[in-house]
């Protein structure tokens, strides 16, 4: 059975680079898109901004937090990719996945899904209080954790710019 992908390959023209509908996200409005052939760097360019403040929050020992914004990151990269390529939506935050969506542009992905997915287990653990048997983020991760995030991250965010200037 094929895979079902969360994007559209639908492209959007529009004189003043921007779309007429908003973006929506259950029912709640969150802005105007902006023109899609620009889309991709507005995610390229949060992704490198969510891996400083990771780095930040790293230093100042909040690594729970620094370990869900390197997922943030990677995520925001590999959508960036997806939306360079046409792709209209992107929805998901599962890194394997949107990996697997990128490998259909760039079988390249293979290998970056094989380390981005080690990211995934931040999402919702690094975040969510009752996500942990053990007690609240802040207290279940470490400098090692977040050394590790931060590592996978800049090589995720690495890897897709690597990928992007290819196409450029």
């Amino acid at each position: 059975m094929p895979t079902k992908t969360r994007y559209s390959l639908k492209q959007c023209n529009s004189a003043n680079g921007y779309t007429a509908n908003p973006i929506r996200r259950t029912g709640i409005h969150v802005g105007i898109r902006p023109n899609m052939s620009s889309l991709h760097q507005h995610f390229i360019e949060q992704a490198t901004a969510d891996l400083e403040a990771a780095r930040a929050n790293s230093e100042s020992h909040r690594f729970a937090l620094a370990c869900w914004l390197c997922h943030q990151s990677a995520a925001r990269a590999v959508t960036g990719f997806l939306y360079a390529h046409g792709a209209e939506h992107v929805w998901g935050e599962a890194l394997a996945d949107l990996c697997e969506d990128a490998k259909a542009f760039d079988p390249s992905f293979e290998f970056i899904k094989s380390i981005a997915g080690l990211l995934d287990k931040h999402y919702l653990t690094a975040r969510i209080p009752t996500a942990l048997p053990s007690g609240a983020p802040c207290n279940a991760y470490d400098a090692t954790d977040a050394s590790r995030a931060l590592e996978v991250a800049q090589d995720v965010l690495a890897g897709v710019r690597e990928r992007l200037r290819e196409i450029s």
